[in-house]
């Protein structure tokens, strides 16, 4: 644990430095800037040790040259920010935590005069795919109303890799994570996919949700992945798809896509159906599900030799040749359905139950300040 708070601490003080890099523009950075630091002590990342502590001595190095440079050079840039770290005590905590922070900014612009300067707010997911999912949909929660509007949402996001798959957007490494983190420069727009299930709950991928085998083979990973080593991925993949039929019965689900004024509606017995917040999309470290520019990959039921031959294909992207495939391109997906089945939102796994139908996913298209 000395380590992992030792990594947050050296987080935390870097994030003081945020807009000094010496690659940023000169011009002085008026608003001021928060930085909530959400760390997940429970992350996969955190318990490699050896890979921890380089990780370490990494951002020792850079803080020591950052507080080397001379004042007057830093004193173009704008004051430090002010920085927050807050440690996740489990499942859900960091949810809790972004949705308590984002009640906080919303009372603050009520109070706020029409003049004031408001502080720039980010948050930054130190932790694994999971934390960052949970983060942002606990902002996202308090912020429905410009969801609906297209309208950004004041919080800016910041993903530290240290994910099994890091699919989400974001730095691909820690160097890529300092180096976005210093600069600062204004976040590109992400876009968010809204999950809406009839009873009321509701999840955000920032990258992918699906039903199916796929949903059943995370499930299968996130509870054994501790007790592997390296990318089981492809392990746990025979597993689930030979089990996926004992767990889910097979029968139909009803599919309506809607692309702007066009509706298309589909009654199939899918292996799985998966929607992205765009096309040409990974998931797994790497796996190419989502290949071209379609957003939705409909996969209709094989028979279980069929599954465990082709399965290869979908991890290079190559599954589009199978007659059992389909992409198609839309704006929201309408799932209705009589049995069971999982649901796998950026990596993480829920079970609808049929009263949980009809379930909705719907693009919300550039809302989601991210640094990459």
């Amino acid at each position: 644990m000395k380590l992992v708070q030792a990594y947050a601490e050296h987080v935390a003080r870097l994030s003081e430095y945020v807009g000094q890099s010496e690659r940023s523009s000169g011009t002085p950075r008026r608003q001021p800037i928060r930085v909530d630091v959400v760390v997940n002590r429970e992350a996969g990342f955190f318990r490699k040790h050896r890979g921890l502590r380089t990780v370490v001595r990494q951002l020792a190095g850079q803080l020591e040259a950052l507080s080397g440079r001379e004042r007057a050079e830093r004193s173009k840039r704008s004051g430090n920010a002010q920085v927050f770290t807050h440690y996740t005590s489990g499942p859900g905590d960091a949810r809790r935590i972004a949705s308590e922070l984002a009640h906080e900014e919303i009372a603050t612009r009520e109070t706020a005069e029409a003049d004031t300067l408001l502080t720039q707010r980010v948050v930054i997911a130190a932790g694994g795919d999971g934390t960052a999912h949970e983060i942002v949909t606990g902002l996202l929660a308090n912020y429905r109303s410009s969801l609906e509007a297209e309208e950004p949402i004041p919080f800016c996001l910041m993903r530290f890799p240290l994910g099994t798959g890091n699919d989400a957007p974001g730095p691909r490494t820690f160097d890529q994570a300092y180096d976005a983190l210093l600069r600062f420069e204004a976040p590109q727009l992400a876009p968010v996919l809204d999950v809406t299930a009839r009873d009321g709950r509701r999840w955000y991928a920032l990258n992918i949700a699906s039903i199916g085998i796929d949903a059943h083979i995370a499930d299968l990973s996130n509870r054994l992945k501790q007790y592997l080593p390296g990318d089981a991925y492809r392990w746990l993949a025979n597993l689930g798809v030979v089990g996926y039929r004992l767990t889910v019965r097979r029968a139909p689900l009803a599919v309506t896509l809607h692309a702007g004024s066009s509706r298309l509606r589909a009654s199939v017995i899918p292996s799985m159906v998966v929607v992205g917040v765009s096309g040409n999309r990974s998931y797994g470290r790497g796996k190419q599900i989502l290949p071209n520019d379609g957003n939705v990959c409909v996969v209709q039921d094989m028979h279980l030799l069929k599954r465990l031959a082709t399965k290869h294909l979908f991890y290079d992207g190559e599954h589009g040749c199978l007659h059992e495939v389909r992409f198609f391109q839309a704006d929201s997906v309408t799932f209705r359905s009589d049995v069971r089945v999982p649901l796998q939102v950026d990596g993480e796994v829920t079970w609808l139950e049929p009263e949980s139908f009809p379930l909705e996913m719907s693009l919300h298209r550039e809302v989601l300040p991210v640094l990459r």
